[in-house]
């Protein structure tokens, strides 16, 4: 049939490509949806451990106990700062702009992290943003009010300010703010290390160095206390929920003594980014080991809850404005398995296995992205 002036006319190919499109982005809104309204409000609020245990700290009593992982405050004394100001105000009111400040924070650091990574395919901007903003584990962080928005910031700024100069005395605050909140960031340190890159490691230091300071209007006490639970922190959780691997694998293998399997996992990805790290053409782009960094930071621990997968908005923002292929197919394929995952537990009664395959992936494709990225830059570099 002739094409009438002025009508659009689409390729069959096309036109299944953007119904598939379509059919994707039903799928995510709804998994989304679901699990803000069926799985979120079942979990008890984390505010109010927070705010409980910055009460006891400004009534100089133990934040710490009674300890028991996932009940407790667990964070180092410098985040009672935030909390112990935060409980002054009545309960609901602090909730509310504890939820505001954590969304802001979280999209300040997608736009940081925009900035950091220069993206060439920027015409994914604007719905990658979108999909991150519906991304399950940050839904259950600002549900539970959870802390990860504020950490995720600190990450991404110390990204932009390796990236830009400019930003470098900001940049390294982040980074020191974040490692005294989840302690984790702070193998990202190991960058400037491996680089000789003095001058940050003694900005990341003093900055550490001040807010440990400021955490002595509190006295010496809540460092003592947080020592002495430290060790806790360690052992990981033994119920499936914990979304590291040992767990799931001792669920489907209860005969089997999993014991040693967290610390060797930790080992080996811990391993692995301080090898990328010392191979001296991985530090030309740093923003692609940088994601590799978030990534191992994030899936190294032996304790890992739903919500610290938030987290992973920097390897995927990275791995899906990636100019390698395979980098953007496992990032895609990785980001999806990780959305999907409370409705596959919830449904199938399973351990978090979606989880665990889609945080792998993506940690994969960082992987692939640096060994790509950097080899090309190599043989730039040669030729």
């Amino acid at each position: 049939m002739p094409q009438l002036p002025g009508t659009f006319s689409m390729s069959p190919r096309r036109r299944l490509a953007l119904s598939g499109l379509a059919v994707v982005l039903g799928v995510y809104i709804a998994v989304a949806l679901w699990t803000q309204i069926v799985v979120n409000p079942r979990f008890v609020s984390d505010v109010d451990i927070y705010l409980r245990a910055g009460q006891q700290a400004l009534q100089a009593q133990n934040a710490y106990q009674p300890f028991e992982i996932g009940k407790s405050f667990v964070y180092p004394p410098p985040a009672l700062l935030i909390f112990a100001p935060l409980s002054t105000w009545p309960g609901e009111a602090a909730k509310t702009v504890w939820a505001v400040v954590n969304v802001a924070a979280y999209m300040a650091a997608l736009y940081c992290l925009w900035r950091a990574i220069k993206p060439t395919r920027r015409r994914a901007g604007l719905g990658l943003w979108a999909a991150l903003l519906l991304f399950t584990p940050f839904l259950e962080s600002v549900t539970v009010g959870q802390v990860n928005g504020l950490v995720l910031l600190g990450l991404a700024v110390f990204a932009l300010g390796v990236v830009e100069p400019r930003w470098q005395w900001l940049g390294d605050v982040g980074l020191a703010a974040a490692s005294l909140i989840k302690i984790s960031p702070v193998i990202l340190l190991a960058l400037p290390v491996t680089r000789r890159d003095w001058a940050r490691c003694a900005r990341v230091g003093l900055a550490a160095a001040l807010f440990s300071a400021a955490s002595l209007l509190f006295g010496l006490q809540p460092w003592r206390d947080f020592i002495e639970i430290l060790p806790l922190l360690f052992r990981g959780y033994p119920d499936k929920i914990n979304q590291a691997i040992p767990p799931s694998v001792q669920w489907l293998w209860p005969e089997l003594n999993v014991d040693w399997l967290g610390t060797a996992l930790t080992l080996a990805f811990l391993l692995t980014w301080i090898g990328v790290l010392l191979l001296k053409r991985s530090t030309r782009s740093p923003r692609v080991v940088l994601s590799l960094g978030v990534a191992t930071l994030t899936i190294s621990s032996s304790l890992i809850w739903f919500h610290h997968l938030t987290f992973l908005a920097f390897p995927v923002v990275s791995g899906l404005t990636s100019q390698v292929k395979l980098t953007r197919a496992l990032t895609a394929l990785g980001f999806g398995l990780v959305h999907v995952d409370r409705l596959v537990e919830g449904k199938l009664s399973l351990p978090p296995l979606a989880s665990i395959a889609g945080y792998l992936l993506i940690y994969s494709a960082a992987l692939v992205s640096v060994w790509r990225v950097e080899a090309a830059t190599f043989n730039h570099y040669r030729s």
